[in-house]
């Protein structure tokens, strides 16, 4: 073979190559649903959880369409959280994180159509208790003021 053949053999397997790249690369991991589908509702789910201050939650976005099909939409929905103080959510992914306790509505969006879940917050376990002062000794009839700590670690 000449060089100008095997410039034109490369140039074809070269293309062949990137439609197949591109082809591969448009099947992502999820079930897109038929152009002829439209979005009437989003399940965001699990409903209503509750996590620890400093554990994290992942969200799933449920498409139902107009023809009564359902399918995971979590990648393709924005995701935001109604209180960020309290937790804050990756707007790509769906996966929340707990901040202080109270609540945040955590919503997926896609277009015009929503859905949201109530997300409650705890705060981390008490692991310990110290009291001060410690081994006080006191006169009778008398008092004393302790005063108590509690410490809350995170559990991550």
């Amino acid at each position: 073979m000449c060089k100008s053949e095997l410039f034109k053999l490369f140039n074809k397997l070269w293309f062949v190559t990137l439609l197949l790249a591109v082809f591969i690369a448009g099947c992502g991991h999820w079930d897109s649903p038929p152009l002829s589908r439209s979005l009437v509702s989003i399940a965001v789910m699990p409903a209503n959880p509750t996590v620890v201050a400093s554990l994290t939650k992942q969200f799933t976005a449920i498409g139902t369409y107009s023809d009564g099909t359902s399918f995971d939409i979590t990648p393709v929905v924005i995701w935001t959280s109604g209180t960020t103080a309290v937790a804050t959510v990756l707007s790509t992914s769906g996966l929340a994180t707990g901040l202080t306790a109270g609540t945040s509505m955590i919503t997926a969006v896609s277009g015009t159509i929503s859905g949201s879940t109530l997300l409650t917050v705890t705060a981390a376990p008490l692991v310990s208790i110290s009291v001060t002062p410690a081994n006080p000794s006191i006169a009778k009839d008398t008092t004393q003021q302790f005063t108590a700590i509690g410490d809350r670690k995170s559990v991550v």
